[in-house]
């Protein structure tokens, strides 16, 4: 059967098919360019997912066929999951890159407990002489 009669019998409209792209492999060099592939082929199956739920709503909404409903709960599932997997791959380069600074840079030495050892009057002069530092 084709597309047409599949349509027919079921009763609902036939809509033309939407060309899909399928982008030319890169040859893989470095982190950057691997992220750039690995986000670009997770955004095409997230944009081609996002796509094929709103035809699979549409259909479910015109035959209210429970199996498509199954269908469009776990593509949503799919598309949730492609979404997810952008954003952590978006986390895993902010690690990398992260990484990458900090061997090629200086140490830093962050200190979030300080401890003043003096009297009361050393540490007024100080907030004062760092005031009067700061203007």
């Amino acid at each position: 059967m084709s597309h047409e009669e599949i349509s027919e019998v079921m009763g609902v409209e036939t809509k033309p098919l939407t060309e899909i792209t399928i982008p030319e492999k890169i040859d893989i060099g470095n982190t950057s360019q691997e992220y750039a592939d690995a986000a670009k082929n997770v955004k095409n199956v997230a944009e081609v997912g996002e796509m094929a739920l709103y035809e699979l709503a549409n259909l479910a909404a015109q035959t209210e066929d429970p199996k498509i409903y199954s269908i469009l709960a776990t593509l949503m599932k799919e598309v949730v999951s492609a979404n997810e997997k952008l954003l952590q791959l978006k986390r895993t380069k902010l690690d990398i890159e992260a990484k990458e600074i900090g061997e090629q840079g200086p140490d830093k030495v962050i200190t979030n407990n300080n401890l003043f050892v003096g009297s009361t009057s050393d540490l007024l002069k100080q907030l004062k002489d760092s005031n009067n530092d700061s203007t």
